[in-house]
């Protein structure tokens, strides 16, 4: 079953899709534009998960 991801911009704020797989469209269920889209199915992607890159940094600058 293909994967939709709906990323909406709200009033004060900002969402993101960043090396998201699947379809990824801003179509959401309110009248807002769409949020932050980038490297949407592009395989080979540096680093390849943003969330072990931070990771990685927050434990590299610990206390």
């Amino acid at each position: 079953m293909p994967k939709t991801l709906i990323v909406q911009k709200p009033p004060t704020a900002q969402n993101y899709a960043i090396g998201c797989r699947g379809t990824i469209t801003g179509d959401g269920p309110f009248q807002q534009p769409a949020g932050y889209i980038e490297g949407a199915n592009q395989p080979g992607l540096f680093p390849p998960s943003l969330y072990q890159a931070q990771l990685a940094d927050r434990l590299k600058h610990r206390p």
